[in-house]
């Protein structure tokens, strides 16, 4: 089953909207054995350790979704934007080249636990600052 990219298109916008800039957005799956889709956000506002704010982000998502889409739903995860996989990621796909989304199979870069990937942003915070600095 894939992820409801449509919704997670709306979920994207409205965290932009509540939290500011998105440095990676994406719907991954880790095991063959779960169908699970996880939402993986790497924002500077994103901090791994702040539950009551994934948890905030997972009911807006919940909220959206259907009783059938919900049980292909896992969990939301932050990653830092300077996690080495974040880095790792961003050099395997290069950059979403104007696509609303992309779409990765095994292995992801970065990663090779998982599977699949949805990637619905991708803007690498390091190639953003130089842009914007030099």
């Amino acid at each position: 089953m894939n992820p409801p990219l449509t919704k997670l298109h709306k979920l994207l916008e409205t965290v932009r909207e509540q939290y500011g800039p998105v440095w990676l957005f994406a719907a991954v799956r880790r095991s063959p054995s779960f169908y699970l889709w996880d939402v993986l956000v790497s924002a500077s506002w994103a901090n791994k350790d702040d539950l009551k704010l994934m948890r905030s982000i997972d009911a807006v998502l919940k909220r959206s979704l259907t009783s059938a889409e919900a049980k292909g739903m896992g969990r939301v995860v932050f990653r830092d934007v300077d996690d080495p996989f974040v880095f790792q990621f961003f050099i395997g796909i290069g950059g979403m080249h104007n696509r609303k989304e992309l779409h990765l199979v095994e292995p992801v870069p970065g990663d090779e636990s998982m599977l699949e990937a949805y990637v619905l942003a991708a803007d690498d915070p390091h190639m953003s600052a130089a842009r914007h600095t030099g």
